[in-house]
């Protein structure tokens, strides 16, 4: 599993290591790896060929239009995370099939 955010690296690295979660991600893209940012489609683009995979095989899990967009531009499957207000509007506007209600919903992806 790969990040891809546009939080600095210092402060993803620190988040991941204070929930103790760093372990499980392979590959982290933050804002200063990249020239360009979300919603382009550099930085999902980047991890996924980290990652030796591909964008019709990479689901990418956010909370916002950048998100959705950034998963868009790279060909790669959106999920919206669901669970704050505004996201029934952004899942119809971008045409998303994959609302996550709350984030166990992502076993019935994978």
């Amino acid at each position: 599993m790969g990040i891809a955010t546009s939080r600095l690296k210092n402060s993803t690295i620190s988040a991941l290591d204070k929930f103790d979660i760093s372990r499980y991600f392979n590959v982290v893209i933050s804002a200063d790896d990249v020239e360009k940012h979300k919603p382009d489609k550099e930085p999902l683009i980047k991890a996924i060929n980290e990652l030796n995979s591909t964008p019709d095989k990479t689901l990418y899990v956010g909370d916002s239009k950048f998100d959705m967009e950034c998963a868009l531009n790279a060909g790669a499957i959106p999920a919206l995370a669901g669970w704050q207000h505004g996201s029934d509007i952004l899942a119809a506007k971008y045409n998303i099939r994959y609302v996550l209600k709350k984030m166990w919903d992502i076993t019935n992806l994978v």
